[in-house]
C-alpha cells in the first residue's frame, strides 16, 4: 500500500485505530514521515501511528512538541489524551493521568459531547492504572451516560459505547465484582460484534475468560481464551494474542496440568519481548512464577518473582505490584500499596498467617494463596501414607510412588539426584535415561499432585522432602 500524507491521516482519523492492521500501521508511518515540521495535524497523526506500532519514545517527542506549538484546541485535546496513553504504556502513570484530566477540560470547553465522553472514560482508564477503580468506574459509567443520551447515534459513537464498557467491566473485575464485569463484558461483545471490531470482539473474549477464570469455572475461561486467540490472530494482533496465551498458560497451572503451561508461557514472553512489552512481559514472568511453583521449583520460583517485580513497578495494575511482594514474602511493601480489590487482599492475608474471613469469594489470587498455604505434612515411617491438609493418602497400592516417597525420607531433608530415585522407585529396570527422567519427574508431579506440593522440592540435581512432622 503506497499512501499519501492526506490518505494517511484520512484512515487514522476515520478507521477505528484497533482495526488497522500492523502493515497498514507500519504505510501510515512512512507517509506520515515525510511531512513538513510545521504541519500541526501531521504531527499529531505521526504521533499516534508511532504510538500504534509501539514507537513510544518518537509518540511522546511529537506530541510534547505540538502542544507546545499550536494552540488549535481539538489538536489540544487530541494531544493530550494521545500523551496521556504513551506515557501509561511507558510506566508514568500519574503523568498520564495529568494530560488525560487536560484532555477532558478542553473536551468541555468545546462542547461536543461525544468527545466529552470519550476523554472522560479515558480519565477513567488513568484513575484505573493507579489503582483507583471506585473512581475509575465513575468516571465510564459517566461516559457511558452521555453517550447513550447523544440524540444522534452514529457507528463511531456506539464503538465508543462498547469501548466504555469494556474499560468499565474491567475495573469492576479489578475491584472483585465478577459478574457485575460480566454483564458489562457481554454487552461490549456484543457491540464490538454489531460494528465488526475484529481486534475488540478478540479482546473482549479475553476478557470474558478473565472473568470466568475467577469464577473457577476453568473449562469455561479455556475455551473463550481459545476463541479469543483464534479471533486475534485472524485480526493480526500479535502482541495481544500474547496476552491471551499467558492467561491461558495460568489458567493451566491452576488446572494441575503446568506441563501443557509451560510452552505457552515461554512463548508468550518471546512475544511480549519481540513487541517492547514490559508490562504484559512483568505479567508473564508472574504466570512463570506460579509454574515453576506447581513444580515445586523453587529458585526458578523466585528468580520469576523477582523478574515480575523489577518489570512491573509503575507498569502493572498495583493489586498484580502487590500479590508479587506478597509471594515474595514482602508483606509490610505489599499492604503499603493501596488495593481495592477484596480479593488480592484476602489473599496477602492468607499467604503471611492473618485469620482469613470465613465469607467465601470469587478470586483466582485466594484460590493460589490457600494452594501455598497448606497445613503441615506427616509422612509414614515407611511412606506407605502421608497426610497433608488433614486428609490421608494411601500408598501401599502405589509401589513406585511408595518406595520413590521412602526414599526421600530416609535423606532426612537432604537432596537426592534424580538417577537414586529412579532406582528406589523401579529397582532392577533398566531404561534409558531420558526415559528414567521422565519417569521421576512425572512421579514427583503425581506425588505433589495427591498433596505434597509445598514439601517436594526440586533441587539442581534431583529432589528433597521437607518434612518438619514425620
Amino acid at each position: 500500500m503506497h499512501l499519501t500524507l492526506r490518505q494517511a491521516i484520512q484512515l487514522l482519523r476515520s478507521a477505528a485505530s484497533e482495526e488497522i492492521s500492523p502493515l497498514e500501521l507500519a504505510d501510515i508511518l512512512r507517509a506520515l514521515e515525510r511531512p513538513a515540521r510545521g504541519d500541526a495535524k501531521a504531527r499529531l497523526a505521526r504521533a499516534q501511528a508511532a504510538r500504534l506500532v509501539g514507537k513510544l519514545a518518537d509518540a511522546a517527542r511529537e506530541l510534547e512538541k505540538l502542544i507546545d506549538e499550536t494552540d488549535d484546541l481539538r489538536l489540544l485535546a487530541d494531544a493530550h489524551g494521545t500523551l496521556g496513553a504513551v506515557y501509561r504504556a511507558q510506566g508514568r502513570p500519574g503523568d498520564a493521568l495529568g494530560h488525560k484530566q487536560k484532555a477532558l477540560e478542553i473536551a468541555r470547553a468545546l462542547g461536543d459531547p461525544e468527545r466529552r465522553a470519550v476523554a472522560l472514560g479515558e480519565v477513567g482508564t488513568a484513575l484505573a492504572a493507579l489503582g483507583r477503580l471506585r473512581e475509575a468506574r465513575a468516571k465510564h459509567e459517566q461516559a457511558l451516560a452521555t453517550l447513550r443520551s447523544l440524540k444522534k447515534k452514529t457507528q463511531s459513537s456506539r464503538r465508543h459505547e462498547g469501548a466504555q464498557l469494556s474499560y468499565l467491566g474491567v475495573a469492576l473485575h479489578r475491584a472483585g465484582h465478577v459478574e457485575e464485569a460480566r454483564r458489562a463484558h457481554t454487552a461490549a461483545l456484543a457491540i464490538h460484534r454489531a460494528t465488526k471490531q475484529l481486534r475488540l470482539e478478540g479482546a473482549e473474549l479475553m476478557h470474558l475468560g478473565y472473568v470466568e477464570r475467577e469464577r473457577g469455572r476453568l473449562g469455561a475461561a479455556r475455551k473463550l481464551f481459545e476463541r479469543a486467540e483464534r479471533v486475534l490472530r485472524e485480526a493480526g494482533d500479535r502482541a495481544l494474542e500474547g496476552v491471551v496465551l499467558s492467561h491461558r498458560g495460568v489458567l493451566e497451572v491452576e488446572a494441575e496440568r503446568p506441563e501443557v503451561a509451560g510452552p505457552m508461557l515461554q512463548q508468550a514472553l518471546a512475544i511480549h519481548r519481540e513487541a517492547g512489552s514490559p508490562r504484559h512481559e512483568a505479567t508473564t514472568w508472574l504466570h512463570l512464577a506460579l509454574h515453576h511453583l506447581a513444580l515445586g521449583e523453587d529458585r526458578e520460583t523466585r528468580a520469576a518473582l523477582e523478574r515480575a517485580r523489577d518489570l512491573g513497578e509503575n507498569r502493572v495494575e498495583p493489586e498484580q505490584h502487590a500479590w508479587v511482594l506478597a509471594l515474595l514474602g514482602d508483606f509490610e511493601s505489599a499492604r503499603a500499596i493501596a488495593v481495592e480489590d477484596p480479593g488480592t487482599k484476602r489473599a496477602i492475608d492468607l499467604l503471611s498467617g492473618a485469620a482469613p474471613e470465613k465469607r467465601p469469594i470469587a478470586s483466582s489470587r485466594v484460590r493460589q494463596a490457600l494452594a501455598i498455604r497448606k497445613p503441615g505434612v506427616r509422612v509414614a515411617p515407611d511412606a506407605s501414607w502421608f497426610e497433608s491438609g488433614g486428609e490421608r493418602v494411601d500408598l501401599v497400592r502405589r509401589g513406585p510412588l511408595k518406595r520413590a516417597l521412602a526414599r526421600l525420607l530416609a535423606a532426612r531433608g537432604a537432596s537426592v539426584a534424580w538417577q537414586v530415585v529412579l532406582e528406589a522407585g523401579w529397582p532392577g529396570e533398566r531404561v534409558l535415561a531420558e526415559a528414567g527422567f521422565a519417569r521421576v519427574r512425572n512421579a514427583m508431579f503425581q506425588l505433589r499432585k495427591l498433596g505434597l506440593q509445598n514439601a517436594l522440592q526440586t533441587t539442581s540435581d534431583g529432589y528433597r522432602l521437607d518434612v518438619k512432622d514425620r
